[in-house]
């Protein structure tokens, strides 16, 4: 009966199912969209002890570190098992066929041991071995850009102005500490500052260093944070901090990324709201240009439990054709 009421109401019913696909589909590519950049767990060793280093200014406002302040943080080591920093660019790149501008990060030398990643080609680099002109390759960046060549090893990539020996590739799937953010070169803090002259980032004033760190077992990240403040009060009674009244900040990675997660997801909501918002007026006018059905029908007895049942079933068609296009328009 809820086929047969839908069927003599050809152009509301398409464009009920029509909205409500319409929102259903961008939905759920939107959702796929932030699972696979945002909310999956990243393939590195025990990611759920990572945790964000930052700093809040006076007006409580999120920054990123200096240099300097990493440096400090590195050489306490009370709370954490240790910390890394990074810091991307776009250097061009010369390739043979054409220029690229492929987002380079120039990362701490414990960077790969702290994460536990290793390389799928040649090596990576370590803690206290980073050396000058050498860069490891992300696996996508490999494969699209340097053709997939299986000697790539040891041969040299016109970074910048300068030429930088590969001394490794590494392992699909790994391509830095945010997945929505794909980095195609790690270079070691002595070519980010030698070979390609990044020394800006050495000044006081210029925060822009992502900092993570793994806890160590049994300590806390209210213990981390008190450690983080003492360091950065003392950075700024030597006259090295950016900026006066900067306080510690620290927070579980996986949280960070799940508000930002939820920031992103409310855009989503709201156009499935505005859907089946959409979809209930359209029941509404069906139900009141049936207003004289229905009179009729409840003369010879129809039940209004019975009405009731029928304008449920149809709406609830109506949600399942929509649902069945949406996932029909959503790629993949």
């Amino acid at each position: 009966m809820a086929v047969r009421a839908l069927t003599r109401r050809p152009g509301v019913t398409a464009l009920a199912v029509l909205s409500l696909g319409l929102a259903i589909g961008f939905c759920t590519v939107g959702f796929s969209l932030l699972d696979a950049g945002l909310l999956r767990a990243l393939p590195v060793r025990e990611p759920a002890r990572l945790q964000w280093l930052s700093a809040r200014d006076r007006e409580q406002r999120f920054a990123d570190l200096t240099w300097i302040e990493y440096q400090a943080l590195a050489g306490r080591t009370r709370s954490w098992e240790g910390v890394l920093a990074e810091c991307r660019m776009g250097p061009k790149v010369r390739l043979a066929d054409r220029d690229d501008f492929p987002i380079t990060a120039g990362v701490s030398e414990n960077y790969f041991d702290l994460l536990g990643v290793k390389a799928a080609a040649g090596d990576v680099f370590h803690g206290g071995g980073g050396r000058d002109g050498v860069v490891v390759v992300a696996d996508h960046y490999w494969r699209t850009a340097l053709g997939g060549d299986l000697h790539i090893v040891g041969r040299a990539l016109a970074v910048g102005d300068a030429s930088l020996r590969i001394v490794g590739v590494l392992p699909p799937g790994f391509s830095g500490t945010h997945r929505g953010l794909l980095v195609d070169l790690f270079v070691p803090p002595q070519t980010f500052f030698g070979s390609l002259g990044f020394k800006d980032h050495l000044d006081q004033h210029l925060a822009d260093f992502e900092v993570l760190g793994r806890l160590r077992p049994g300590v806390t990240v209210e213990q981390a944070q008190r450690e983080e403040d003492a360091t950065l009060r003392q950075l700024q009674s030597d006259g090295l901090e950016p900026a006066p009244g900067r306080k510690a900040a620290v927070f579980p990675f996986a949280k960070f990324k799940f508000v930002f997660a939820a920031l992103l997801m409310a855009p989503l909501f709201l156009v499935l709201l505005v859907a089946a918002a959409n979809l209930a007026n359209l029941r509404l006018v069906d139900n009141e240009a049936r207003r004289r059905e229905t009179g009729i029908r409840l003369a010879l007895g129809a039940g209004r439990g019975h009405l009731l049942r029928q304008h449920a079933s149809e709406t609830l068609l109506l949600c399942g054709l929509g649902t069945a296009l949406g996932l029909i328009l959503a790629p993949g």
